[in-house]
């Protein structure tokens, strides 16, 4: 029946005559732009104890909506297609920015209960509502939508479940199994409940209830004046099964012996109920030929004992000198593992949040063919780490997404690192420690620094040192009649101490200027100040929400590592954008932003003013989990 209806919808809407099908066109953009969010932050639903507000007005866009409703309820065949086509009934406002919820023990009196059953039903992406158990799809872009998309399984779902049928449900397992589905990729939020009509006092019955995401995408770009083109394809959820598979591949490139380019990856996550993902990529141009895999289990919770992981990859790069072309070819490995260790707690009937964890590394580059010109060293890496993590949760939305449910992380993270490297020409040691803490409050916002230093010794003297510091804080959500508004602030440094002359620090984009792009500007310390406020509209057009950005960015650079960045004058960068996502469907937020560059270095080519467009967020969370024993990045 559902296969029947769409056809029927597009043979009707092809049997249309044409001048019709022109006006429905015509009207199809505005009646969805001016369709608004169904966000409206802490909004009293209860109308037997919230009086109705009788002397606000109607906004324009509602007027202009209830005058097409009433063009809708007409006989006409235009009307008649336009009430079958959409539906203006407005649901139920929900709260758009949700109070920071702890995840706490919400479940503690079921505690050590039997599961008895495990209910789990997975919704398509268009239409459905996980609060609202009426909401179904009910125009046709909504229904084709969800007929194209492949449901994921609930097998999938049930492995992310860190509870299971017949085993006791122990303490967090509900709130951290519903975290879990949330940050999967091809599912926009979880619902985890106790059925309390059937629970008894030592067994439960669970319902789990995902919405997934359009997970199908791809790109298409054409360069006219080197025809050449870039065709990209992806599946975050490919058959329903939760792999990804991403490629993008290049064809028509006149300036090079080799006309066309590929990278792919294919990941699989969560391989039956082991947390242990997955992955393999594939890269090959003219310059570079790489392959490799990976498979990595992390702490994904923070009772998680062992975490780990292998890395191994075998690079071929093309290199040019003065009278040749050279190849270089090497590869690198890597294994780490690690332990995580319960600590004792003196509150009695809770458990101690805070993990003592240690680790090892090792990391080995090998290379099999080098150029007659440069030093290349076969390197192993030996590091021990210990460290202290403690984690928790809040949620909240319209961080980096449109109204989905996020979690935020807070805790503090402490590492302690050391280590050996043996190079064909030396050996040295290496130290480092590391301060992450993170803070939480709904009418503060969210606090992030972090710290660290770490260091080679070679022969007992300093070598490619390096300090950086990373502050980011975000205010609470202020809602302006339904305009809701966020800032941002975001500081990094990077100081270096005794780097080799080849290593240099840039400020390029996501290094500092967004947009910005410099061959020439180069430094060995670093300081970075962006600011950032964000407008979510209540403007809706074909499923995409849409927000205004005002950004200001700040970059100070040094030249040599004695000298202090702010010797000289700060590079900025101005500009105003507009952001919009779909989170029904699986690809990033899309940002359209004009930037103005009002220094530009001597002798560089690059625009004072650039109009350009991206997909990856400027900003991240970082997690309080510890992952391997690593290297303080200078970069």
């Amino acid at each position: 029946m559902r296969h029947t209806f769409v056809i029927y919808r597009l043979v009707q809407f092809s049997k249309m005559p044409f001048i019709f099908r022109w006006v429905l066109f015509l009207f199809l953009p505005v009646v969805v732009l001016l369709q608004p969010m169904q966000t409206h932050a802490q909004t009293p639903t209860k109308t037997d104890s919230v009086p109705a507000d009788t002397t606000r007005k109607g906004t324009s866009s509602d007027r202009i909506l209830k005058g097409l409703q009433e063009y809708s309820k007409r006989k006409s065949l235009p009307a008649r297609a336009v009430s079958k086509l959409f539906n203006f009934n407005r649901k139920k406002p929900t709260e758009s920015g949700i109070d920071p919820e702890l995840i706490n023990y919400q479940f503690s009196q079921h505690d050590y209960k039997i599961v008895r059953r495990i209910d789990i039903q997975t919704l398509d992406p268009f239409g459905y509502s996980l609060t609202d158990t009426a909401s179904v799809p009910d125009n046709f872009l909504e229904k084709s939508g969800n007929y194209l998309h492949i449901k994921t399984h609930r097998g999938r779902v049930r492995n992310k479940l860190l509870f299971r049928k017949g085993k006791q449900l122990e303490p967090q397992a509900i709130l951290e199994s519903e975290r879990l589905l949330r940050q999967t990729d091809h599912i926009l939020d979880a619902r985890i409940r106790v059925n309390e009509k059937t629970t008894t006092a030592d067994s439960v019955d669970i319902i789990v209830t995902t919405r997934d995401v359009f997970s199908i995408g791809g790109s298409f770009g054409y360069n006219a004046s080197k025809t050449m083109s870039v065709i990209g394809l992806r599946d975050v959820n490919f058959l329903g099964l939760g792999h990804q598979i991403r490629n993008k591949i290049w064809l028509g490139i006149d300036d090079l012996p080799q006309s066309w380019q590929y990278q792919g990856s294919y990941l699989i996550e969560n391989i039956y109920r082991s947390y242990i993902s997955a992955q393999f990529n594939y890269l090959n141009d003219y310059r570079n030929d790489q392959r490799g895999f990976t498979f990595n289990r992390y702490f994904y919770t923070p009772t998680t004992k062992y975490a780990g992981g292998l890395t191994v990859n075998w690079f071929k790069n093309r290199t040019f000198t003065r009278d040749s072309t050279q190849d270089l070819r090497f590869n690198a490995k890597d294994l780490w593992l690690a332990r995580s260790f319960k600590l004792k707690t003196y509150n009695l009937g809770y458990d101690n949040p805070g993990r003592l964890i240690v680790g090892t590394r090792i990391s080995n580059i090998n290379f099999t063919k080098t150029p007659t010109e440069g030093g290349y060293l076969n390197t192993t890496l030996y590091l021990a780490s210990i460290g202290y993590s403690y984690r928790k949760y809040y949620k909240d939305k319209y961080l980096f997404g449109f109204g989905r449910t996020e979690d935020i992380p807070a805790g503090n993270l402490m590492t302690l690192t050391m280590g050996y490297e043996y190079a064909t020409s030396r050996i040295r040691q290496y130290i480092g420690i590391r301060n992450d803490f993170g803070k939480y409050n709904l009418n503060f916002g969210y606090l992030y620094a972090s710290g660290e230093f770490g260091t080679f010794y070679q022969e007992g003297k300093r070598a490619q040192g390096v300090i950086n510091t990373n502050i980011l804080y975000f205010t609470k959500l202020y809602n302006l009649n339904g305009w809701l508004l966020r800032n941002f602030v975001w500081n990094r440094m990077t100081y270096g101490l005794n780097r080799d002359p080849g290593e240099v620090l840039r400020v390029n984009n996501y290094e500092g200027l967004r947009g910005f792009s410099s061959g020439t500007l180069v430094g060995q310390n670093r300081f970075t100040l962006n600011l950032e406020s964000n407008l979510f509209t209540p403007i809706s057009f074909v499923g995409f929400r849409l927000a205004g950005v005002v950004f200001a960015d700040f970059a100070w650079l040094s030249r040599t590592d004695d000298v202090s960045p702010f010797k000289d004058k700060p590079y900025q960068a101005f500009g105003v954008g507009i952001r919009f996502r779909n989170e029904y469907m699986g690809f990033n937020t899309i940002q359209l932003l004009l930037a103005y560059y009002p220094r530009i270095p001597e002798g560089d080519s690059f625009n004072n003013i650039k109009f350009y467009e991206n997909s990856r967020r400027f900003y991240d969370f970082q997690d309080f989990y510890y992952s391997q024993p690593t290297i303080s990045p200078y970069q």
